[in-house]
Parts: structure tokens; sequence; C-alpha cells
């Protein structure tokens, strides 16, 4: 599963006056930060000069004072109250009235939320819009607004900045899981490493963008993964979730959840296991923090509670098969009301997953295509870009772009499609909103799958094509140093794009290495 975690540096709270969009908004340098940080403090010391509500500790709040925001503040050291349009960030937010079931809103996008103590929450930014938004909470019948508290920005990617490698401890090869912790590191985790016989990785090395390079966790895992999800969890940790793609392996137990402690760099096996092994699972965090996850063959969902480390099932789920001898492949995201719309592929069904009520709803038929990625987009869309294509014998790579539309509940093609097409590519929602497809095969493969057989036919493609959704448009983009598929992506906390993994069935070749692209200065 690919993550996108996204945080610009400096803007803090007291900078948002009320009634106002952008006032006193810095110029960012080229590190993200506006050179205010941690010299600004959380909340506003003088009365804002309009105000049609309640000015709670210097800040405008209409709903009163007993139920209001009224700071946030990046997780990452020195952030303030922003984000990138594709979100993604952990804030700490301050206030008052606080409680367990409370919902929080940026602009109209609900964001997860952890609520700590009656003053204290954490939540992770939906995408959204560019511009400054309210901040919304909802509790119990009870409501209240903080007028102009966040913003959304943008910042460039030109293309003509070159991908960079970086050595890792061991090769992560077929299909590793990638996640961005709530400290900027990103966890690269497991993999399929060898061809014969067939070996998964116990281990996992952390990238850090101080250091543009990455060191070993302290630890192996509880057991060996590939083709697994990993979701940073609001309480700072990782969920690492399913041990193999499909099928038995005597090397992994699909039953054992990790989580990776960031203050430790140390993997602890959760205290329940699921009741069923999670095959090629896809897992989303859903608003009150919990997790659900899907896997091939399931009979029916699960959603994990990190409080409790406990799964419980979920009747109603959609029933998905291994894309190789049925007709899905599931992808999950959160749209920004909440639900999380679940994609099985190929043209079959797909649905919508409410976990304030535990309600799967089916929405019609999902793309034409098996999808390499499904992500929601800052205007709320949902995109689904190239996959499979599969027709007996023979599965062929799909160039095609779907769009969902949450009014109306609907795919629909798009009407522009990438430059060649991509299986086993992999796609990074960018800091302006685009979203990057990256290297994957452009040429065929038969059903069954003989693993690194087929390799050559499968034509593998360093290229990267950059979508815009809004203009529109699809070009090309720097390409990878070398042809690459079967990989993962992370956007970082500064818009640098991270891609590991790579080289089906571990290849010939298992890559030791990632790809790390730095993202050009912001503006000044």
């Amino acid at each position: 599963m690919t993550t996108r975690t996204l945080v610009v540096l400096g803007l803090s709270l007291s900078t948002l006056s009320c009634g106002t969009s952008d006032a006193g908004e810095p110029v960012l340098d080229d590190t993200g930060s506006s050179g205010v940080g941690d010299a600004t403090p959380d909340t506003i010391a003088e009365t804002p000069p309009t105000c049609s509500g309640t000015v709670c500790a210097g800040v405008c709040v209409v709903g009163g004072c007993d139920f209001a925001v009224t700071s946030i503040t990046a997780v990452v050291a020195g952030g303030g109250a922003q984000d990138w349009v594709s979100g993604g960030a952990f804030f700490t937010v301050k206030g008052q009235g606080f409680a367990k079931g409370m919902k929080l809103f940026l602009g109209d996008g609900r964001a997860p939320v952890r609520v700590i103590d009656a003053t204290t929450a954490t939540i992770q930014a939906p995408p959204g819009p560019q511009g400054s938004v309210d901040v919304r909470i909802e509790l119990a019948g009870k409501k209240g607004s903080t007028k102009g508290a966040f913003a959304y920005r943008t910042g460039p990617i030109e293309g003509d900045l070159p991908w960079e490698k970086r050595t890792m401890a061991i090769p992560h090869a077929d299909m590793p899981s990638v996640a961005v912790l709530h400290d900027g590191r990103a966890l690269v985790s497991g993999g399929l490493s060898v061809i014969a016989p067939v070996t998964m990785t116990d281990r996992a090395d952390l990238f850090s963008l101080e250091s543009k390079d990455t060191i070993p966790a302290a630890g192996p895992m509880n057991t060996a993964r590939w083709n697994h999800s990993t979701v940073t969890l609001l309480d700072g940790r990782a969920a690492l979730i399913g041990a193999s793609g499909v099928g038995a392996s005597p090397c992994c137990n699909s039953l054992i959840v990790d989580l990776f402690d960031p203050k430790t760099n140390t993997f602890v096996k959760a205290k329940s296991a699921p009741t069923e092994a999670f095959q090629g699972p896809r897992a989303a965090l859903l608003p009150d923090g919990r997790v659900l996850v899907l896997a091939y063959g399931s009979k029916s969902a699960h959603v994990f509670d990190p409080e409790t480390e406990t799964f419980t099932t979920v009747a109603g789920a959609p029933t998905i098969d291994y894309w190789q001898t049925g007709p899905g492949l599931q992808y999950l995201t959160r749209l920004r009301d909440g639900r999380v719309l679940i994609v099985t592929g190929l043209g079959q069904d797909a649905y919508t997953f409410d976990g304030d009520t535990s309600t799967f709803t089916k929405v019609g038929k999902g793309p034409k295509a098996g999808v390499d990625a499904l992500l929601t987009l800052p205007d709320g869309r949902a995109i689904a870009l190239g996959g499979v294509l599969s027709s007996g014998a023979i599965s062929k790579a799909s160039d095609a772009v779907e769009l969902f539309d949450p009014a109306t509940g609907s795919f629909t093609p798009a009407p522009y499609k990438l430059t060649a097409p991509r299986m086993a590519s992999a796609s990074a929602l960018s800091r302006d909103g685009s979203v990057l497809v990256v290297g994957g095969a452009t040429g065929e493969f038969p059903n069954p799958y003989g693993c690194g057989s087929t390799a050559p036919a499968e034509k593998a493609t360093a290229a990267v094509d950059r979508v815009d959704p809004v203009a529109g448009t699809v070009s090309t983009f720097a390409a990878l140093p070398e042809p690459n598929d079967y990989l993962v992506t992370a956007t970082l906390v500064d818009g640098s794009v991270l891609v590991a993994g790579g080289g089906v069935c571990g290849a010939s070749k298992p890559y030791p290495y990632l790809y790390f692209r730095k993202a050009p200065p912001l503006p000044k």
C-alpha cells in the first residue's frame, strides 16, 4: 500500500486571524520553513480585529469556548498549522471539551482523530484544495468552528531534477511496504528477495530526510513479509498487517501483526491476532483511528483497534479473489468525507465503507482494470491508474485513468491516458496535487503467472508519468535510473518522493537500494 505523508513547516495558527483567508502568510524558504517556527506562539496573544463568534485563547470560535480548537501544531518539530494539498501530515490539536467520538474537519474534509484528553488530540490531514479553511469539531450534537485555522499549500515539482540512489541494509525487492512515520522517516519493510527457493525478508530499513540515507531497524519483524500493508497510527506507531501475497508460505505467519515503535526502532507483536490469515491485505486508517483491513479470500472485513490491539470482523464486505485466479484486485483509499472507497478491480463492483456505522455500500462498477493505484485527490475525487487487463491466458498492462466522483458514486474514464500501458507500477500524490506514476511493466504475462520466468515479456520501464487531474493532462517526468517494477512509493514531509523495492519476484538481482527525488526549493 502506498502511503502519502506530507507537511510544510512553519505556519502556526497564530498567523491566521479571524475573518480573513490568508492574513499573515509568511514567505517559505527552500527548507519549507517560514522562519517563524518555534518562535511563534501556538495561540494569538491579542484579540482578532474582527470576529462574529467568540474569542477563545485569542482565536475566533463559532460555538463557544467550552468546545473549541485553540491551536494546531505539526508533529514534525517546528511545523505549524498547514499541509500540502495532498494531505497526510500529523498534527497535535489543542482546545477545550474534547472527548472520544469527536469528529474533526479541516474545511469539509474529515480528519482521522485520536482524543488523548479533554484538551489534546492528534489528527492526520486529509487532502484538500489550496487556501485557508475553518477547523470544525462535532460531538454529541455540539459544534465548534475555529475560523481560518488551517491552510493548504502547494509546491513545485519540476521534472528535470534527477532521482538519486540510496543503498539499504538489505534488498527489499518485490513488493515491500512503505509508510511515513510521525517523525518524517520512511519505514521500508519486508519484500520478496529470492525466486528459488522463494525467500521473504523479516527486516526493515528507515530512510531519513536529514541524512538522506537509510539505517536498519534495531530488530527483525516477528515474521517475514511480502505484499503486506503498513499503516501509520495516530499514536505514532506503525501497524504491519499480513505476511504473504497469496497462498500458504512456510516462511511466514499471516496471523501476526507487528507494531513498530519509532522511539526504539523495534517491532513488537500485537496482543491479539485476527481470526483469519491476511493474504495480500490492503488497509486504511479510519476517521476514529482504527484500521480497516481487507484481504484476498477473506470472508469478511476486519477492523483493528490500536487502543486494545484487537480485531473485530465486519459483515457485508465484498469477496475479493487473487487477480490471477478471480476477478478482484483490491485497493482502498479514504475519501475526504471519511468513507473508505474499495475497488475490487477488473470491472467488478466498487464499495464504500462507513466506519461510523460499520456498513458497506455498493456504489456501482469499479475500473475496468485491476488497478495499480487508487488515490484521493485534493478536490475530493478519487483516481485509479493503470494496472492489469486480463483476457484468458494472457494479462496485459492498462494505460487507463478512471475517476470516482463521490457525489454520483460512480467511476468514469478520464479524457486522457498514461503515456504507455503500466502494470506493477507505483503512484504518489505530489505536493501540487498531481500524481506521479512510477516505473512498472508495459508488456504482458501469462496466467497463471510464472514467478520471474516472464520478466523479459513484461518489459519493465524506467518511465515516470505526471498526471494532472485538474488540468486534464499527462506528461513525461524525470525517469528512474533504470527500469523497475513491483515497487512502492511514499511522499515525504518536504514533498520529496521515495521509491523502494522492485524486481519481479526478486528477479535475477534484487535491488539493494531505493530511489529518492529531492523536492525542488520553494519560491522565495
